[in-house]
C-alpha cells in the first residue's frame, strides 16, 4: 500500500504570488464570518491589517523603483553611457571629458603626470625599442 503525500507551497520567493495568496485567505476567511475555521486562530485582524500595510507598501515600492529606473537612464543619457552612446555622442559628459583630456595632454605635453591634478589616473612607462630580427 502507497503511503500519501501532502505538500502545501507557500510561494515565500515570489512577494506578488504570496500577497495574491495572503488575499485569497483573507477574502475566504471574511466571506465565512463565524463560520471559518480560522476565527480561533484570533489573529485574522492583525494578518489583515499586516496584509493592507504590506500590499500598500509594497505597491509604493515598485513605483518609486519605476521612477529611479527612468532617473538612471536619464542620468545615463546626460552622461553618455546609455546604450547606444559612444564617446563621440556630442554635448555628453563623456564626450566633452574626453576633449578636456585631450586639450590637457596638448598643454602639459612632456608633463602629463599633471593631468593626475585634474583627476585623471596617468600611468607613465617605458617603451621598448624593438629589436631587428638578424
Amino acid at each position: 500500500m502507497t503511503r500519501k503525500t501532502v505538500r502545501v507551497e507557500v510561494p515565500t520567493h515570489k512577494p506578488d504570488q504570496f500577497i495574491s495568496l495572503a488575499e485569497s485567505i483573507n477574502s475566504k476567511h471574511e466571506s465565512l464570518g463565524e463560520a471559518s475555521p480560522l476565527v480561533s486562530l484570533n489573529k485574522m485582524d492583525v494578518f489583515s491589517g499586516k496584509l493592507g500595510e504590506g500590499k500598500q507598501l509594497r505597491d509604493e515600492s515598485k513605483e518609486l523603483k519605476r521612477s529611479s529606473e527612468s532617473k538612471m537612464e536619464q542620468a545615463k543619457l546626460n552622461l553618455g553611457l546609455a546604450t547606444g552612446q559612444t564617446s563621440a555622442t556630442p554635448d555628453t559628459v563623456y564626450n566633452l571629458m574626453l576633449r578636456v583630456r585631450d586639450l590637457l595632454l596638448v598643454t602639459y605635453r612632456g608633463n602629463e603626470e599633471k593631468l593626475s591634478e585634474w583627476g585623471f589616473k596617468v600611468v607613465v612607462g617605458q617603451a621598448k625599442t624593438g629589436r631587428r630580427q638578424p
